[in-house]
Protein backbone atom coordinates (compact mmCIF):
# COMPACT_ATOMS: atom_id res chain seq x y z
CA UNK A 1 0.00 0.00 0.00
CA UNK A 2 1.68 3.51 -0.90
CA UNK A 3 1.95 6.07 1.72
CA UNK A 4 1.43 9.71 0.87
CA UNK A 5 4.95 9.81 0.15
CA UNK A 6 4.08 8.22 -2.75
CA UNK A 7 1.79 10.75 -4.05
CA UNK A 8 3.42 13.32 -6.57
CA UNK A 9 4.18 16.64 -4.42
CA UNK A 10 6.32 18.43 -6.25
CA UNK A 11 4.90 21.59 -8.49
CA UNK A 12 2.62 20.99 -12.01
CA UNK A 13 2.80 24.88 -12.64
CA UNK A 14 3.46 25.65 -16.32
CA UNK A 15 2.45 21.69 -17.17
CA UNK A 16 0.02 20.18 -19.00
CA UNK A 17 -1.21 16.87 -17.95
CA UNK A 18 -3.69 14.75 -20.39
CA UNK A 19 -6.01 12.52 -18.18
CA UNK A 20 -8.01 9.50 -19.93
CA UNK A 21 -11.07 8.46 -18.01
CA UNK A 22 -10.74 11.59 -15.91
CA UNK A 23 -14.72 11.98 -15.37
CA UNK A 24 -14.81 9.41 -12.43
CA UNK A 25 -12.94 6.97 -10.30
CA UNK A 26 -9.25 7.33 -9.72
CA UNK A 27 -9.30 9.24 -12.80
CA UNK A 28 -10.59 12.08 -11.25
CA UNK A 29 -8.91 11.54 -7.70
CA UNK A 30 -5.82 12.25 -9.92
CA UNK A 31 -6.99 15.14 -11.33
CA UNK A 32 -8.09 16.77 -8.27
CA UNK A 33 -4.69 15.93 -6.48
CA UNK A 34 -2.98 17.52 -10.01
CA UNK A 35 -4.88 20.46 -10.21
CA UNK A 36 -3.94 20.89 -6.16
CA UNK A 37 -0.25 20.37 -7.28
CA UNK A 38 -0.51 24.12 -9.67
CA UNK A 39 -1.30 22.24 -12.97
CA UNK A 40 -2.04 24.80 -15.45
CA UNK A 41 -3.94 22.75 -17.90
CA UNK A 42 -5.61 19.43 -17.70
CA UNK A 43 -7.09 17.60 -20.31
CA UNK A 44 -10.00 15.03 -19.78
CA UNK A 45 -9.76 12.64 -22.78
CA UNK A 46 -13.38 10.88 -21.94
CA UNK A 47 -15.54 9.03 -24.28
CA UNK A 48 -18.59 10.93 -23.16
CA UNK A 49 -18.48 14.75 -23.75
CA UNK A 50 -21.33 15.47 -21.19
CA UNK A 51 -20.09 13.57 -18.15
CA UNK A 52 -16.47 14.78 -18.96
CA UNK A 53 -18.36 18.34 -18.93
CA UNK A 54 -20.29 17.42 -15.94
CA UNK A 55 -17.13 16.18 -13.77
CA UNK A 56 -15.08 19.70 -14.73
CA UNK A 57 -18.06 21.70 -13.10
CA UNK A 58 -18.26 19.69 -10.03
CA UNK A 59 -14.59 19.94 -9.84
CA UNK A 60 -13.78 23.51 -10.78
CA UNK A 61 -16.87 24.18 -7.91
CA UNK A 62 -15.24 21.84 -5.07
CA UNK A 63 -11.49 23.30 -5.58
CA UNK A 64 -12.56 26.56 -6.51
CA UNK A 65 -10.03 26.88 -9.70
CA UNK A 66 -10.86 28.75 -12.45
CA UNK A 67 -12.44 27.78 -15.78
CA UNK A 68 -9.79 27.72 -17.98
CA UNK A 69 -7.45 24.88 -16.22
CA UNK A 70 -9.73 21.76 -17.05
CA UNK A 71 -10.62 20.87 -20.69
CA UNK A 72 -12.97 17.94 -21.65
CA UNK A 73 -11.96 16.55 -25.12
CA UNK A 74 -14.29 13.05 -26.19
CA UNK A 75 -11.93 10.51 -26.94
CA UNK A 76 -13.51 6.80 -28.05
CA UNK A 77 -10.56 4.76 -28.35
CA UNK A 78 -13.19 2.33 -30.49
CA UNK A 79 -13.28 5.44 -33.20
CA UNK A 80 -9.64 5.14 -33.79
CA UNK A 81 -7.97 2.85 -36.37
CA UNK A 82 -5.09 2.33 -34.98
CA UNK A 83 -3.46 2.80 -31.35
CA UNK A 84 -0.09 1.75 -30.35
CA UNK A 85 0.28 0.29 -26.89
CA UNK A 86 -2.43 1.41 -24.38
CA UNK A 87 -2.03 -1.90 -23.01
CA UNK A 88 0.74 -4.77 -22.83
CA UNK A 89 4.28 -5.44 -23.10
CA UNK A 90 4.65 -3.37 -26.15
CA UNK A 91 6.31 0.11 -24.33
CA UNK A 92 6.95 1.64 -28.05
CA UNK A 93 4.12 4.51 -27.33
CA UNK A 94 3.30 6.88 -29.93
CA UNK A 95 3.60 10.03 -27.31
CA UNK A 96 6.90 9.02 -27.05
CA UNK A 97 8.57 11.65 -29.52
CA UNK A 98 6.21 14.29 -28.67
CA UNK A 99 7.98 13.80 -24.79
CA UNK A 100 11.55 13.79 -26.09
CA UNK A 101 10.57 16.67 -28.41
CA UNK A 102 9.56 18.70 -25.44
CA UNK A 103 12.37 17.55 -23.28
CA UNK A 104 14.61 19.33 -26.05
CA UNK A 105 12.58 22.23 -27.02
CA UNK A 106 11.74 23.14 -22.78
CA UNK A 107 14.63 21.31 -21.70
CA UNK A 108 12.26 19.53 -19.19
CA UNK A 109 11.96 16.41 -18.35
CA UNK A 110 8.53 15.15 -19.42
CA UNK A 111 6.93 12.12 -18.04
CA UNK A 112 4.17 9.32 -18.83
CA UNK A 113 3.04 7.57 -16.16
CA UNK A 114 0.32 4.46 -16.45
CA UNK A 115 -2.12 3.72 -13.26
CA UNK A 116 -4.15 0.42 -13.67
CA UNK A 117 -5.06 -2.83 -12.08
CA UNK A 118 -5.05 -6.50 -13.33
CA UNK A 119 -7.57 -7.11 -12.06
CA UNK A 120 -10.26 -5.19 -14.48
CA UNK A 121 -9.64 -8.46 -15.98
CA UNK A 122 -11.37 -10.93 -13.55
CA UNK A 123 -13.71 -8.72 -11.20
CA UNK A 124 -17.02 -9.12 -11.69
CA UNK A 125 -18.99 -5.73 -11.14
CA UNK A 126 -22.19 -5.84 -10.54
CA UNK A 127 -24.79 -3.90 -12.89
CA UNK A 128 -25.91 -0.28 -11.35
CA UNK A 129 -26.85 1.63 -14.55
CA UNK A 130 -25.20 5.15 -13.52
CA UNK A 131 -24.21 4.71 -10.10
CA UNK A 132 -20.45 5.68 -9.35
CA UNK A 133 -18.78 2.32 -7.69
CA UNK A 134 -15.73 4.45 -6.45
CA UNK A 135 -18.22 7.44 -4.72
Amino acid sequence: MPSLGDFPSASFASQAVIITGANAGLGKEIVKHLISLGASKVIFACRSHSRGTAAKRKIEELLKCGSDIIEVWELDFDMLPRLVAVYGTDRTLALIPKLEQTARVHRATPRMTTVASALYDVAEYPKHGDVDLFA
